[in-house]
């Protein structure tokens, strides 16, 4: 029971990838789709009992999927600095992984 009124209203920050889609539903009947970048959503959903996907919106650059956020998906924060700080680690990972080796070593491909 939460006896702080302040408490009641706080934020939660939900840290995603934009992956492909696991739910086919309506016309686009494919489980294409992602940037595979990971993005934040601020709620104020109740973290612990939240059992429904959630709409999100991927907020980078030429990609306009709207992907269905699950609980067991996302990583939660209270802070919001700590989320864009892991938001920022995920994306360094994603996109060292897809630079060839040498191109990290300064040589040429």
């Amino acid at each position: 029971m939460i006896t702080d009124p302040r408490e009641e209203n706080r934020w939660t920050y939900l840290v995603y990838q934009c992956a492909p889609s696991s739910e086919v539903r309506g016309r686009r009947n494919g489980f294409e789709g992602g940037c595979l970048n990971w993005s934040i959503k601020k709620t104020k959903l109740d973290t612990e009992t939240w059992r429904q996907p959630v709409q999100a919106n991927c907020r980078w650059h030429g990609c306009n999927r709207r992907p269905r956020i699950h609980s067991h998906t996302v990583v939660r924060f209270d802070d919001k600095e700590m989320a864009k700080e892991y938001m920022n680690m995920k994306n360094n990972e994603q996109w060292q992984s897809h630079i060839p080796l040498g191109e990290l070593e300064g040589e040429e491909v």
